[in-house]
């Protein structure tokens, strides 16, 4: 689970006043000049385009999201405001090439401070699209700096995953001096048995069912930390929350976006099953309740965390993710099973090239189009 993690932040903080000890900013407050409110609202419409390919992953986050620390980079929250407020009154990226840096590095390197929620502090408040007048110069280098912080994890993660990149995004990489250790898929995944790799694709699904459930929920609902609110800004916590589980439906359903089994998909296999077909059509059933007591929630949820209905959406996530367990048990008990091996290889093939791959694509061009979507809101700020 993504809790507060202060000390990355913190300590590049600490470091960059050090370094620019008696720096007096005289544009700290620079308002944007000719900036364009249909801009920031194009931006907002895209940040929730590119935000939903994100959580749209969140059931495959084993891999390289986890290994390279891609997952709380982009997704850490809340947004530690204090440290942004405080990087403001110091920097000017805006119109000064050595705070340029340093905030390009400080996003690159941070964890609260960077990521979605980074961008979305500075596009939304209360739901809305921000006033263009109340933005900053050095606030719009900063959003887009973060976005384009984004459409770069995108590329790690498909050049991680083994997937071919552009000569652009290839460059973009390079730029940055990252390269993959190895191709995760053809390296590690694809190369377990059909059972591991469908177990390893059940446990993606419940470890963000749980997450849901326990945290991104149950924090708030409660009274545990009622600060850990996903995406409170822009009011997309209950959006967020439905896309996590729609990504287990996509994960088990063997494509992006499928509402019911494909052929080859993991539950397409364990339906047809007689041993395990009743428990097939259970967990079928449990995500279908899952994803309507969600989507049912009163909304926004930062708003609304205590009522009722989050209750009833923490017990249709946690019967799912019961479910899913006895489901997973009843895969290995055929582990050693040639015949079930053959035919999820083909599942784990699917999973990969209909889920996995199209969901960072997804996030790539999308990633890309937020941060030039941001760059509009003032033309005059280079990056």
């Amino acid at each position: 689970m993504k809790k507060l993690f202060y000390a990355i932040g913190v300590m590049a903080l600490a470091v960059g006043m050090t370094a620019c000890d008696g720096n007096n900013p005289n544009n700290q407050d620079k308002k944007i000049e000719n900036g364009s409110q249909e801009a920031v609202d194009a931006a907002c419409t895209q940040w929730k385009v590119s935000r939903q390919y994100w959580e749209w992953s969140e059931a495959f986050l084993f891999g390289p999201a986890t290994t390279y620390g891609i997952d709380p980079h982009t997704d850490t929250w809340p947004f530690a405001k204090t440290q942004f407020e405080k990087l403001m009154l110091t920097y000017n990226p805006a119109t000064d090439e050595d705070d340029a840096d340093f905030i390009d590095n400080y996003i690159a390197t941070g964890q609260n401070v960077a990521g979605f929620h980074a961008v979305e502090y500075l596009l939304f408040r209360e739901g809305q699209p921000r006033k263009v007048s109340d933005f900053t110069e050095d606030e719009v280098y900063y959003a887009c700096a973060a976005a384009k912080d984004l459409h770069l994890a995108a590329l790690k993660l498909l050049s991680a995953w083994g997937d071919d990149l552009s000569a652009e995004e290839q460059a973009i990489l390079e730029d940055a001096e990252w390269e993959a250790e190895y191709d995760y898929a053809a390296g590690s995944f694809l190369r377990l048995t059909g059972t591991q790799a469908a177990v390893q694709i059940i446990e993606g699904c419940r470890d963000i069912i749980g997450e849901v459930s326990e945290g991104k929920i149950g924090s708030a609902y409660t009274g545990e930390d009622i600060n850990y609110i996903e995406s409170p800004h822009a009011y997309n916590s209950i959006q967020d929350f439905t896309d996590n589980i729609l990504s287990c439906r996509h994960a088990l359903y063997g494509a992006l976006e499928a509402d019911k089994p494909q052929a080859n998909s993991l539950i397409a296999y364990t339906s047809a099953v007689a041993a395990m077909q009743e428990q097939s059509k259970k967990v079928e059933d449990a995500l279908a309740e899952a994803i309507a007591k969600v989507r049912a929630m009163k909304a926004p949820f930062v708003l609304n965390y205590t009522d009722a209905s989050c209750g009833e959406a923490i017990e249709a996530l946690d019967a799912l993710d019961e479910e899913l367990q006895k489901l997973e048990e009843l895969l290995q008990q055929y582990a050693e099973s040639d015949v079930q091996n053959n035919a999820l290889k083909t599942t784990a093939e699917q999973f990969y090239r209909q889920v996995v791959l199209p969901t960072y694509r997804g996030l790539a061009n999308s990633g890309k189009k937020l941060a030039e979507d941001v760059q509009k809101i003032a033309p005059a700020t280079e990056q």
